[in-house]
């Protein structure tokens, strides 16, 4: 009898772990950003993503009136714009490091980058994707993070100058 309830609790707990992705905390979440500048206001939308509370996966949206996030494995969400469009987004990925990236109908390796610009003006999705350091994007708030990033990184800081709204 004791066998039995053994082998039977083995295959109800096998049943309930998903093998694919790698044993940890999986989470992340989604946010408007702004702040104010001494030329004018910032404003933007982030979502992350994290593993074990490492941060691997960052997507900056500017002209989005709304996002959406889920943590998964495997992640996705929806940016939605101002004038009504969904632009959806995914990350799958097993260890937080390699994967594939889909936003709207763009698709990218991780670990090429883990940063991904995405500039919802003028009616269409222009992504761009950024590798960025790992240990740059640990610790504090993801904005923070971004904007200290954006001291030595030339295409961030145009894509955030980009989001500035002049005084």
């Amino acid at each position: 009898m004791r066998a039995v309830v053994v082998i039977a609790a083995s295959i109800v707990l096998a049943g309930c772990v998903n093998l694919r992705y790698a044993p940890g905390s999986w989470g992340g979440g989604s946010a408007g950003h702004g702040s104010d500048t001494t030329s004018g206001r910032i404003d933007y939308g982030v979502a992350h993503l994290t593993l074990n509370d490492r941060v691997y996966f960052v997507l900056v949206s500017e002209g989005a009136g709304g996002s959406s996030c889920r943590s998964g494995p495997p992640a996705s969400g929806t940016l939605r714009t101002v004038d009504g469009r969904e632009v959806e987004w995914a990350c799958d990925t097993r260890d937080g490091r390699t994967g594939r990236v889909t936003v709207g109908a763009e698709r990218f390796e991780l670990a090429e980058g883990s940063v991904f610009l995405v500039n919802l003006r003028n009616g269409r999705a222009v992504v761009e994707q950024i590798a960025v350091e790992d240990a740059q994007l640990q610790g504090g708030f993801i904005e923070h993070r971004l904007e200290a990033v954006a001291g030595s990184n030339e295409r961030l800081a145009a894509f955030l100058k980009l989001c500035e709204t002049p005084k």
